[in-house]
């Protein structure tokens, strides 16, 4: 008897069980239309759950909006930074009804505690402009730098207009100098190289990054990145040992100042050859680069070496030379077709005006920016490089057309026009249809013709090719 009663009762309890679940099971919500999860049915996967709420919120009313923040609220359990995020944005814009800022953060910080982008990028407005947090520009410029590693396009835009060296820490250190390096900053390119550098013997990885870093800011004249990058290719510590290759880096760095590089250079010194010595007759002569004693005799070696197989090189030195006393043949040897590529960046200033002089191409292009950006030790000239660009034919250098643009964008001469401005670019853009600054440059000539239809479109092609715009015509596109 007492078995039978224990046996009912074990019986009754499962009845009432599974009535509970049945009951659970078949629980609609007051409007018939959605069924919440119960605590059976938690198997359903988090990404399942927000994309579910991701249809309901795309109804845009108000029950549907109560609805997805359900499921949000479900994948949240599990952790899901993107529910996360589509709560806290439901809270901050009042689809629930009103806003409500507390919650908002909270789903805000949850979700960048997950990695979310979007989210990170958010707590960095907040702490950058104090809403909903205390203002705090270390702690801001910590979340910017944690949403632009994750590719959040808005972050990089908010970290290029802030001074980051103002709050700068031993924490973030590494972090902002990688940002301003991939943001073209040539001192920073540098001291990152510098961190690879010193690691060099850790991994062929570090190698290759210093490499690669010490040669974006030494492309930009950064006088220690050429030192360090001569140095590097003279001992072979990156991997290449080149000695040539280093000399004309270790020259470069000299000519703007660098008080070492003249003591590397001079172990390679050059010297006269005993062949040249006999052909000029100066057995006593032991100037390193001036070998030859009148403009004639350097004409007439300039003449010797050119029909000489492997020659050229030498040719072209005392052609210059001559030409460089006045000499009128030795400028008629130069404008021959064997030299029409010689010109060189590396080159000494007064050859490369010489080449110019004589209608050089190439020469009056490389003169030209060099002028135009004072580099390689010039002194800055517009107007000179201005004068050079206009002789510079397009279909050699289609980028002396950008170039012009520019100056007359940026009113840097006193002929300058909008209107030729945006004929330039044009002109480029049609030839160069891959170079987003051109596009960026062009957006802005429309831009400052009040078209800015045309304008925007120009924007979002330099944009797609890759090309960083400035703050408030990068938030212009993303409008």
């Amino acid at each position: 008897m007492e078995k039978f009663t224990f046996l009912s009762h074990k019986v009754s309890i499962f009845l009432i069980l599974c009535g509970v679940f049945i009951a659970l099971e078949n629980r609609v919500e007051a409007q018939g239309e959605f069924h919440t999860s119960s605590g059976f049915q938690n198997t359903q996967n988090a990404s399942e759950k927000y994309r579910k709420g991701k249809q309901l919120e795309a109804q845009q009313e108000l029950r549907y909006y109560h609805a997805a923040l359900a499921y949000y609220e479900e994948a949240a359990e599990q952790n899901y930074a993107p529910a996360l995020l589509r709560a806290a944005m439901l809270h901050e814009n009042g689809n629930l009804g009103e806003i409500d800022n507390q919650k908002s953060l909270y789903y805000y910080q949850k979700a960048a505690t997950y990695g979310s982008p979007e989210a990170l990028y958010r707590m960095g407005v907040f702490y950058e402009e104090g809403q909903l947090l205390p203002a705090n520009m270390y702690v801001a410029i910590d979340y910017y730098l944690k949403a632009w590693k994750a590719d959040n396009k808005e972050a990089a835009i908010a970290l290029t207009y802030l001074p980051l060296e103002h709050y700068k820490t031993p924490d973030n250190s590494l972090d902002i100098i990688t940002f301003k390096a991939k943001n073209d900053d040539a001192a920073a390119q540098y001291h990152l190289a510098k961190h690879y550098y010193k690691n060099r013997n850790k991994s062929e990885s570090d190698k290759q990054q210093a490499l690669h870093w010490l040669e974006q800011a030494a492309d930009k004249g950064h006088t220690d990145a050429l030192y360090l990058l001569g140095i590097a290719y003279e001992k072979g510590t990156l991997g290449e040992q080149n000695v040539n290759k280093a000399i004309l880096i270790l020259e470069k760095a000299a000519a703007q100042g660098h008080a070492q590089a003249p003591a590397v250079i001079a172990k390679y010194g050059k010297r006269m050859d005993k062949e040249d010595a006999e052909l000029v007759n100066s057995k006593n002569n032991k100037s390193t680069y001036k070998i030859a004693n009148s403009a004639a005799q350097a004409y007439n070696l300039g003449l010797y070496y050119q029909n000489q197989k492997n020659g050229e090189s030498k040719a072209a030195s005392y052609f210059l030379e001559a030409a460089a006393a006045g000499h009128s043949a030795a400028k008629d040897a130069l404008r021959s077709k064997l030299f029409k590529d010689w010109a060189r960046e590396d080159m000494p200033i007064s050859d490369l005006e010489i080449m110019a002089e004589i209608g050089n191409q190439k020469a009056m292009f490389i003169l030209g920016k060099m002028y135009w950006t004072g580099s390689y030790g010039v002194e800055k000239n517009i107007v000179k490089a201005y004068r050079l660009f206009q002789r510079v034919a397009p279909q050699y250098y289609p980028e002396v057309l950008k170039y012009l643009g520019i100056i007359h964008l940026e009113n840097q001469i006193p002929q300058a026009s909008i209107s030729e401005s945006v004929l330039l670019l044009e002109r480029y853009v049609n030839v160069k249809n891959k170079d987003g600054e051109g596009f960026y440059y062009l957006g802005k000539a429309y831009w400052e013709n009040q078209k800015r239809e045309l304008a925007i479109n120009k924007f979002k092609l330099a944009d797609n090719l890759g090309h960083k715009l400035p703050r408030e015509y990068a938030l212009l596109i993303n409008r």
